[in-house]
């Protein structure tokens, strides 16, 4: 058994697959590709997420199917699916959207009022002000170095190495 379904990569698409899948949700492979073929989605959806892989066994007979799913038909199919490992997919799935629907709250926080010019000139300006951090130049902050290389420009005398 494997503890988590394994992902591959095909002509730069990341795909998991049906077998690794029905394995991971403890599911019989052929109740698995049953369900893939019962999805009620658009045959557009179905073709962009879904490809076949007919697998002829060696010495004839009748060749098996497996899936290989995108991460979006993959989520489609598992979220149909009941029973422990489905639920804690479900449940991990959520928290993740969760996190990334708080990190877009932030980033939307510190935007300014673009309603109010003032406020929003004010705010750039901190922004800009927080960027720049005085970087120690031989024990003489940056602000500070340029007028020292005013002062010795004439005076070489006055720079000790």
């Amino acid at each position: 058994m494997i503890n988590q379904p394994i992902v591959h990569v095909k002509n730069k698409q990341v795909f998991a697959n049906s077998r690794d899948v029905a394995e991971f949700f403890r599911k019989r492979h052929d109740n698995l590709t049953f369900a893939i073929n019962r999805l009620e989605c658009s045959e557009n959806f179905f073709s962009l997420n879904f490809k076949e892989n007919k697998i002829q066994p060696t010495g004839g007979g009748r060749p098996s199917i497996t899936y290989d799913m995108t991460k979006d038909g993959f989520t489609f199919l598992v979220m149909g699916f009941t029973g422990k490992q489905a639920s804690l997919f479900k449940e991990k799935y959520i928290q993740q959207f969760n996190r990334m629907e708080e990190q877009l709250r932030n980033q939307q926080a510190q935007l300014p009022d673009f309603n109010d010019p003032v406020a929003a000139a004010r705010a750039w300006a901190d922004a800009q002000e927080k960027k720049i951090t005085p970087t120690q130049i031989g024990g003489i902050c940056c602000e500070d170095a340029g007028l020292l290389g005013e002062m010795t420009r004439g005076n070489k005398a006055l720079i000790s190495h």
